[in-house]
């Protein structure tokens, strides 16, 4: 009977990898472009993934949802960014309006990622409510609760 046994806990694994789109960093890492802190993109996409660690080693995630009414959606269009790569600022706007001013290096942005950030920072922005919640966060209340009476959508 041990033969024909099943390891059901590995195939849980194995079925749930598939299903959340989730691949070893270690088969993959050869495939990747880093975007920023534990974001990473493959070479011949835009789609953006993060590395998480677990007990039996890294994994990248897919950082989009498959779910999400396309209505409920912010459009990466209405996202902007313009950055300075000699002082490494870093200015966010959302339809024209400026939101927030940070620095590369209070982020832990390094000098040569500053370049990648203006690209992939919209897509970022327009897909991760929690990073614009965490952004609008580091605001004082008062411009916090201005931006989100203007664009509520941002909630």
């Amino acid at each position: 009977m041990r033969d024909y046994s099943i390891d059901y806990n590995e195939l849980s694994n194995t079925v749930n990898k598939v299903e959340k789109n989730i691949y070893r960093l270690s088969d993959v890492k050869h495939l990747l472009d880093k975007v920023a802190f534990d974001v990473v993109k493959f070479k011949d996409s835009d789609e953006l993934w993060q590395v998480q660690d677990s007990d039996d080693g890294s994994y990248i995630i897919a950082r989009y949802e498959l779910d999400e009414p396309e209505a409920k959606k912010v459009s990466a269009t209405h996202w902007d960014t313009l950055v300075s790569e000699s002082s490494g600022d870093i200015n966010i706007f959302y339809k024209g309006q400026p939101i927030v001013k940070m620095a590369a290096s209070k982020l832990g942005i390094s000098s040569e990622d500053v370049k990648t950030i203006k690209r992939f920072l919209p897509g970022k922005l327009a897909s991760d409510k929690s990073f614009v919640k965490a952004m609008l966060n580091t605001l004082d209340e008062s411009s916090r609760d201005a931006i989100l009476k203007l664009y509520p959508e941002l909630l």
